[in-house]
């Protein structure tokens, strides 16, 4: 069997890839017969692309604890410089491969990101309207993971346990979206990591708190997600057009899958510096 292996590790993988990376990739593999992709969501997505459109096997392998990409039907990308997601089950690779080792090198903001997409994802899961009793297995598994381990694994990078505890996580965040899909979070991720660069957990992560209160979430509480993000200490402080993100947010087909409407008001009030509840300067005081 003649294998195309993209590595992140040995070629730059664009994040947030372009559609026109993924088709240039795709032109490279033509030809093989499997496809294995190793690093992040991104690399994944683009091993998704190249399997899904040559109908080749894919086994994926995870660099970092974030997407849970490995088990997923979906495969994000960017057209024009917005984000969008495709969704197939064909998109799902064959095999995956969870290997802590490889975890250990990655950097304390992308360990951080990735585990509060990780985080975002699961809590996303538990109030959408297609939840399942499978599907809030999984998020309370990733949850507890995160909670108990992220900080940990911030702080102990070559600790390959905590590495291990949170690939889980990220794995069972990703088995419980692909049931449910992601929510409102998501939807408001996108344009401020495509307008404001500001990485994808992260992002996912602002409004997170103000829509665990506003939706009544079980497993965890608001304030606990705001203790986290404050002891993570990200360091990021970013002027936004909330008005934009908020249109922007408002035409994903994300900001739909939620158990009550969403306006323009209650992603106002999530992206809010001055709100008393979540996201506030005094509860996070770095954003």
């Amino acid at each position: 069997m003649k294998t195309f292996t993209l590595d992140r590790r040995k070629r730059k993988i664009p994040s947030n890839p372009p559609i026109e990376f993924a088709e240039k990739i795709l032109e490279e593999a033509r030809g093989y017969s499997k496809i294995v992709s190793i690093g992040g969501g991104s690399t994944i997505d683009v091993g998704k692309y190249v399997s899904f459109h040559l109908s080749i096997p894919h086994r994926a392998v995870p660099t970092t604890a974030g997407t849970g990409s490995e088990v997923t039907k979906f495969a994000v990308f960017t057209k024009d410089g917005r984000k969008f997601s495709m969704e197939d089950e064909r998109l799902i690779p064959e095999e995956y491969v969870l290997n802590p080792t490889l975890v250990t090198t990655l950097p304390r903001l992308q360990t951080a990101s990735t585990g509060l997409d990780a985080l975002s994802q699961a809590v996303e899961s538990l109030w959408s309207p297609d939840a399942t009793e499978k599907s809030k297995k999984f998020s309370e598994e990733a949850i507890k993971r995160v909670m108990s381990t992220l900080i940990a694994s911030c702080e102990n990078p070559k600790n390959e346990l905590f590495r291990k505890i949170m690939l889980e996580a990220a794995n069972y965040s990703g088995r419980a979206i692909n049931i449910t899909r992601t929510s409102i979070c998501h939807a408001i991720s996108y344009p401020l990591t495509s307008i404001y660069g500001i990485p994808h957990g992260i992002a996912c992560a602002v409004s997170l708190p103000y829509f665990i209160d506003y939706f009544g979430v079980r497993y965890v509480r608001a304030w606990e997600v705001l203790s986290l993000i404050r002891t993570l200490n990200l360091g990021l402080r970013t002027q936004i057009n909330k008005r934009l993100i908020a249109r922007q947010a408002l035409e994903s087909l994300r900001s739909k899958n939620v158990p009550k409407k969403i306006t323009e008001k209650e992603i106002y009030k999530s992206l809010s510096p001055n709100d008393r509840r979540p996201f506030s300067r005094r509860a996070f005081k770095n954003y």
